[in-house]
């Protein structure tokens, strides 16, 4: 087992657990849509959708889910979402690393 080959398992792994990571994210965001009932979502969209977009207003709130927003959900609910995009980031470093690693043990 040389080098590459040992670049590629490694890479697979890393995919392995970008894998597990993502479903925790998806297990994570089934929960806060279940936290956060309809009413408060709903009156989330009619006030974006009232309020003028300004110049310095932060687009945030218009592109991601109302069971996202933090200011939203109680201690549990804020909590859910900080892990929640701590899962989201490791799956990214963790894909683009086991992405490298395949892809220099494919070409070399």
């Amino acid at each position: 087992m040389g080098p590459m080959d040992l670049m590629f398992v490694a890479g697979l792994m890393l995919a392995l657990a970008t894998g597990w990571c993502v479903a925790r994210v998806r297990d994570i965001d089934r929960e806060l849509r279940q936290l956060l009932p309809a009413s408060v979502e709903r009156r989330w969209w009619r006030r974006l959708a009232s309020a003028p977009i300004g110049w310095a207003e932060p687009l945030w709130p218009y592109f991601v889910p109302a069971h996202w927003q933090r200011q939203l959900h109680s201690g549990r609910g804020a909590a859910l979402i900080h892990q929640m995009m701590l899962f989201a980031g490791i799956a990214v470093m963790l894909a683009m690393v086991a992405l490298g690693l395949v892809a220099l043990a494919i070409t070399s």
